[in-house]
């Protein structure tokens, strides 16, 4: 999760990398994750959560990649509400979260 940032539009701001929204046991459902509750993460939270997977073959250089382009689309996308930490890209049960505490 990144604060400020819904994982929706980080998806559609990352075409280019292959992620996806919540964990692979919940994919055809709309509930959060078993797993990710388990984890001690709240129900907003779970949904938030981003999946992404590596393989034998991934190599460094293209976590680097995705890791680079991941900081640019969060910077992008919290520059387009520069309030981001009290709105925009935050639903309203997380908008109200400690400064500090990832939303």
């Amino acid at each position: 999760r990144f604060a400020g940032v819904e994982s929706e539009a980080l998806t559609t701001a990352l075409p280019d990398l292959a992620f996806s929204t919540g964990s692979a046991c919940t994919s055809a459902r709309v509930e959060p994750s078993h797993v990710l509750r388990a984890m001690g993460l709240d129900d907003d939270a779970a949904h938030g959560a981003l999946r992404f997977s590596f393989g034998r073959f991934t190599t460094a250089g293209e976590v680097d990649y995705a890791a680079r382009r991941i900081r640019e689309a969060v910077a992008e996308l919290r520059a387009l509400c520069p309030d981001w930490q009290a709105s925009c890209f935050v639903s309203e049960s997380r908008a109200d979260a400690p400064a500090g505490v990832p939303a």
